[in-house]
C-alpha cells in the first residue's frame, strides 16, 4: 500500500526568525509551491507520526493555525474553529517535526579535535 507522507516542518530556531508567514508576504518563486494559504487549516482522516517511538495513531484530525499545531486527535474528538479550511487526506501520513529538537551529528577526521 502506498503512503504519500506529508511532512510539516516546524522549526523554533532561531525562534523570532521563523514565525509563520501569510501567502501574500512569500515571494514569488516561494508562493508557487503554496497550495493552501488559509490561516487555518484542518487536516483530517490523517496517520500521525509522532517520532517519540509510540504507535502511529490513525483516521487524525491535526489543525495548523499560523503556522503552528494547535491541535491533534482522533478525528470528531478534536474541536476544529469555525472557517478553517478542512482537507479530507485520508491515506497521507503527517509526521510533525521540529528542527530544534533534531541534532545533526558532527563528523570529522580520526584524530581531529574539537578543541
Amino acid at each position: 500500500m502506498r503512503r504519500t507522507a506529508l511532512l510539516l516542518v516546524l522549526s523554533i530556531w532561531p525562534a523570532n526568525a521563523l514565525v509563520a508567514q501569510a501567502a501574500s508576504s512569500l515571494s514569488a518563486d516561494t508562493k508557487a509551491f503554496v497550495t493552501v494559504d488559509q490561516p487555518v487549516v484542518a487536516l483530517n482522516h490523517v496517520l500521525v507520526i509522532d517520532g517519540t517511538g509510540g504507535p502511529v495513531a490513525g483516521d487524525q484530525t491535526v489543525v495548523i493555525s499560523g503556522g503552528k499545531i494547535h491541535a491533534v486527535g482522533k478525528f470528531g474528538s478534536v474541536s476544529v474553529p469555525a472557517g478553517a479550511r478542512a482537507i479530507d487526506l485520508a491515506g497521507h501520513t503527517v509526521i510533525p517535526v521540529s528542527l530544534a529538537s533534531t541534532t545533526t551529528p558532527i563528523s570529522r577526521p580520526a584524530g581531529c579535535s574539537l578543541r
